[in-house]
């Protein structure tokens, strides 16, 4: 799992993240992975934490998972519960990306 290498990496204890997911869509009582990040942002309240900081591990450029469901829905609801939301930015097109994108085009052109 991906969160867990980060985790590991970092060498954060448990008490410090969490594992949530985003990004339900309408209608808003259909079936979800669980748990939500509204519910998680809801457990750190309970918690007396007042910052989170959202990584969207799936998402390696801004499009509207984290500029609309992110940035504006979930800091709107941390704001709405006293917690502070913050995002990491996506790699987007900086050179750390387009270098790593260059290399694995270059791996599988080698390959095939």
């Amino acid at each position: 799992n991906t969160a867990q290498a980060i985790v590991k990496r970092l060498n954060l204890p448990d008490a410090q993240w969490h594992f949530a997911y985003h990004s339900a869509g309408e209608p808003a009582n259909q079936e979800w992975l669980q748990p939500l990040v509204e519910d998680t942002l809801l457990q750190m309240k309970i918690s007396d934490k007042s910052t989170a900081l959202i990584v969207p591990i799936s998402t390696v450029i801004d499009h509207i998972d984290t500029l609309y469901d992110i940035d504006i829905r979930l800091v709107h609801f941390g704001q709405q519960h006293g917690i502070r939301v913050n995002r990491t930015p996506a790699l987007n097109d900086t050179n750390v990306m387009i270098t790593i994108l260059t290399q694995l085009i270059r791996q599988q052109l080698i390959v095939n």
